[in-house]
């Protein structure tokens, strides 16, 4: 499963504070499963009122938490310490835009067919954009100056055009 996240090692942490990140929220990720190790991905913000609007809509994932920097950072430097974790900071790779498009190129054909009126030729330049929403990864296609946004899961499965 493509995950593009980054790890969220705990040297990054201070990296945030001097950014001013006041708030972290911490939800379940299953894009981010490596062996028998729990996968998490961390959202961070500046306000914690969308912090708090995060956590709400995240509401039916039990393992969700939110903590507030600098109080808490010892609680989450011990969550990214322990080695049964494994985490992810909602950071793109570097290299995550073109790794997706490399590995998604027939499922974006075959998802343009299926479920957009698109009709681009083979020279045509379809856009692909990862975006993240509430924790998760989308993907945002443009072509010919129109947007359509789905979840990486509805393109990642598609190999067959119809």
């Amino acid at each position: 499963m493509f995950n593009p996240f980054e790890l969220f090692e705990p040297r990054y942490v201070p990296l945030f504070e001097k950014k001013g990140i006041k708030t972290f929220v911490m939800q379940s990720y299953p894009r981010g499963k490596i062996d028998y190790r729990t996968p998490f991905v961390f959202t961070y913000f500046n306000n914690p009122d969308f912090a708090r609007n995060h956590f709400d809509v995240i509401q039916r994932d039990p393992t969700r938490r939110m903590f507030s920097m600098p109080e808490q950072k010892d609680t989450v430097l011990s969550i990214l310490n322990d080695r049964q974790n494994i985490c992810f900071v909602t950071l793109f790779r570097a290299d995550a835009g073109r790794e997706a498009r490399k590995l998604f190129d027939k499922g974006i054909k075959a998802y343009i067919a299926r479920d957009t009126n698109w009709h681009p030729r083979n020279s045509d330049e379809v856009v692909l954009k990862l975006i993240h929403v509430f924790g998760k990864v989308r993907a945002e296609l443009t072509w010919n100056g129109e947007r359509h946004r789905t979840d990486i899961d509805d393109i990642e499965g598609m190999t067959h055009v119809l």
